[in-house]
């Protein structure tokens, strides 16, 4: 008996031949100073200080080769954050888990001596004193509209 089979399921494995999309991110999302969802972080004179850039918030769970970087460079009293980033995705219509992957990176400033610091990032500015307890300074936009 010969069965007739849709036409789609008569190709070939690899005979369509799918292309993952590389995602690459730069100086995007949120630098907040201190790990990330921490709250508030103290900072005393003469410690270095932790920032966390979260570069996407809630890419696919279907996500690949998940990478991210960053560096925070002092420039007077000015802490300058850079941050890139990327991800794989997977060809065609995959079914994937309904939760997010979170792309993130910490880096780590120099010692800071007390005074009045800014830290910038994507184009966004937030002013901290040290020594003191700085409480969510965070610039940038996660979710920008």
């Amino acid at each position: 008996m010969i069965e007739r089979l849709p036409a789609l399921l008569l190709l070939a494995p690899g005979c369509v031949e799918l292309t993952p999309t590389l995602v690459e991110l730069d100086d995007v999302g949120e630098a907040c100073l201190g790990e990330a969802y921490v709250g508030t972080v103290d900072i005393a004179d003469g410690q270095s200080a932790t920032v966390s850039v979260t570069l996407e918030g809630c890419a696919s769970a279907c996500a690949t080769d998940v990478s991210a970087s960053c560096t925070a460079e002092l420039e007077g009293t000015t802490i300058r954050v850079e941050a890139a980033g990327a991800y794989t995705l997977p060809s065609g219509s995959p079914t994937c888990p309904p939760v997010c992957t979170v792309v993130m990176a910490t880096c780590e400033t120099v010692a800071l001596a007390a005074g009045t610091y800014t830290l910038a990032y994507a184009g966004d500015s937030g002013d901290f004193d040290v020594p003191g307890a700085v409480v969510e300074l965070c610039v940038g936009e996660l979710y920008p509209e």
